[in-house]
């Protein structure tokens, strides 16, 4: 079972959360983007993840559908939510993802999709997601990139904090 809100996407990860699910969320948000911008360069995304097991899976899955949607992916690795958040801002990216289970127990994993001010997505848009997600196809349509940030992100976070 899925807990499904426009602040994000939790389940138990093996029962309800899957590498499917990722894979169409993360489709469905490629599209839902994709729709709502009309830009001529390469759509920009910056992923982080939280230290629960499945995490590292869940966002090999979720680059890979990126990357194939023809976006740059920006990989900060382990982050906490507020750091994604910030580097969403920090490197002009049209959105990004959080891996996280949150404050939830540790069989728990999930997703916060942002929007380009580095929040949540608005209501309207986390339904139309919501709404979405199950009939979301794969696309092949190009070829993106990962840019690996993890040791600035950590540097320039800290820089932003204190």
């Amino acid at each position: 079972m899925l807990v499904e809100s426009f602040s994000g996407i939790r389940g138990i990860y093996g029962k309800g959360l899957d590498e499917d699910v990722a894979r169409k969320y993360t489709q469905a948000y490629a599209n839902l983007l994709k729709n709502r911008e009309s830009k001529e360069e390469q759509m920009v995304i910056a992923i982080g993840r939280d230290t629960r097991e499945s995490s590292p899976l869940l966002m090999a899955v979720m680059k890979d559908v990126l990357v194939g949607n023809g976006y740059s992916v920006i990989d900060l690795g382990v982050a906490p939510t507020p750091a994604v958040e910030f580097a969403v801002r920090e490197y002009d990216a049209d959105g990004g993802i959080m891996i996280t289970g949150s404050h939830n127990e540790p069989e728990y994993n999930g997703f916060k999709f942002l929007d380009k001010d580095g929040a949540v997505l608005r209501p309207e848009d986390a339904d139309m997601l919501i709404r979405s997600w199950k009939d979301a196809e794969p696309a092949d349509i190009g070829e993106g990139v990962v840019i690996d940030k993890h040791e600035d992100l950590a540097e320039k976070y800290a820089d932003f904090v204190v």
